[in-house]
């Protein structure tokens, strides 16, 4: 697993590649090695743009369609607090974290990346979750990862519908695993992470361990004072 602190030497061992190979025959098209096996990274960020931009970063040595970027709702994308799914808003209706979330979220999204919204809210808290989020400018359903349908899955529920997956009580872990056993095409070669919940991250991280596919976890450290849902 490569954290961030390993950066500065990542970068050292980079520029030294770099001499090396002016010392080199250049390769050819037919020789040229590929991008190098994706990794597990875990890191923490109070800018949703750090974690678009290495995820931009990742598609283009990868492909977007291979990159499946899963941002928690409560916390990460929406300041909802706990009246989230019963439509009572004493503050009013719940905005963005960042008031630039949705320009990020679509810059992922023109770039051809998978990008789906996840939370911990209950399956049929489904349509006040979709309008808040549309009401903010963050529309999934046009990156969604493809899947051959989920509507209240497992014990308990899930549901995944317009690029929105959503399973109250239920594992982060197995809520990624469960979605991806009913993919339509490939698996993703990396999983990118966005939340404030360490223990989401750790749930995700732990159900592809043993799998192929890699995972990039980063804590949403935002102010907490924005962030002031008890929702997961």
């Amino acid at each position: 697993m490569m954290s961030v602190s390993m950066r500065r030497s990542t970068g050292q061992i980079a520029i030294l590649a770099l001499f090396l190979a002016g010392c080199t025959p250049v390769q050819t098209r037919d020789t040229a090695p590929g991008p190098p096996p994706p990794q597990n990274v875990v890191g923490s960020t109070d800018e949703l743009q750090l974690v678009v931009e290495l995820s931009l970063d990742l598609a283009r040595q990868h492909g977007g369609d291979r990159i499946l970027v899963a941002l928690d709702v409560d916390n990460t994308l929406l300041a909802a607090g706990p009246e989230a799914c019963t439509g009572d808003w004493p503050n009013g209706a719940p905005t963005t974290v960042q008031p630039d979330a949705a320009k990020h979220v679509s810059r992922m999204q023109e770039a051809g990346l998978r990008v789906i919204a996840v939370s911990s809210r209950d399956a049929g808290c489904f349509q006040r979750t979709e309008e808040q989020l549309n009401g903010n400018g963050l529309d999934f359903g046009a990156s969604a990862w493809p899947s051959k349908g989920m509507a209240q899955a497992g014990t308990p529920p899930l549901l995944y519908r317009d690029g929105i997956l959503l399973g109250s009580g239920s594992d982060r872990g197995r809520m990624v695993t469960q979605l991806l056993e009913h993919s339509d095409g490939e698996q993703p070669v990396l999983i990118v992470l966005a939340d404030e919940r360490q223990a989401n991250l750790n749930a995700v991280m732990k159900a592809f361990s043993f799998s192929n596919t890699k995972v990039h976890a980063w804590r949403y450290t935002r102010d907490a004072g924005v962030a002031v849902s008890s929702i997961d």
